[in-house]
């Protein structure tokens, strides 16, 4: 069973024009970042990350239907968006979000590590990319939100590891992490959502790119 398009989903559509947005991954990262950071800002998280680091959310954005589910059961005035079919593959097909609070865009289909942006980002206007990860159809998103004079900022979209570990403490991913894949696509769907005009960038907790000594590793980068 898929899940419904919701009528005026539209109604997102440069919703905070000229706005900045910041998407929150889980990568690492985040455990040099205060959440009080976050109090006066519009946020897109990522899945769950947003509400585990204390956070009210304006938006959560998930591949996922089932994580959908649990969001706005224990959030139950929380906005998820989703994508129409459910990207947990066919062992989650049964289960579709039904709240209220959730909203269903419709989507190109997945492609996982066969991604490409120049042969699947969605001709629909009012439709949102599918990646590899969650991130790229937030990221899509909150551009979707901005518009051509606003600006989409990733925190924790990290794409490695921070002193050796992938994600911010307390954090289960609960899969493996494809660097190669994502080191390819997000960077092209940045550069896709900043040919329409919206400003894509990262938030650097550090004070310069040598990361306070930190240690960095990547399938393709290595510092400290």
């Amino acid at each position: 069973m898929g899940l419904t398009p919701r009528p005026r989903r539209t109604v997102f559509r440069n919703a905070y024009a000229g706005k900045t947005i910041y998407v929150l991954a889980s990568g690492a990262s985040l455990d040099h970042l205060d959440p009080r950071f976050f109090a006066d800002k519009f946020t897109v998280s990522v899945n769950f990350i947003g509400h585990e680091l204390g956070i009210r959310p304006t938006f959560v954005a998930s591949h996922y239907h089932l994580d959908a589910i649990a969001i706005s059961e224990q959030h139950p005035e929380q906005t998820i968006i989703v994508p129409e079919h459910d990207q947990g593959g066919p062992r989650l097909a049964p289960h579709a979000p039904t709240a209220e609070t959730v909203w269903a865009f419709p989507t190109n289909d997945q492609q996982y590590e066969r991604f490409s942006v120049a042969e699947h980002w969605p001709t629909d206007p009012d439709s949102l990319v599918v990646g590899p990860t969650s991130l790229h159809f937030a990221m899509h998103f909150a551009a979707y939100l901005v518009g051509p004079t606003g600006f989409v900022v990733l925190v924790g979209a990290d794409c490695g590891t921070l002193d050796d570990r992938a994600n911010r403490d307390g954090h289960d991913p609960g899969v493996g992490f494809p660097w190669d894949v994502w080191a390819s696509s997000l960077p092209a769907v940045a550069d896709r959502i900043r040919s329409t005009g919206t400003g894509v960038m990262s938030l650097n907790p550090f004070v310069n790119f040598a990361l306070e000594g930190h240690r960095y590793r990547s399938s393709t980068t290595t510092i400290n």
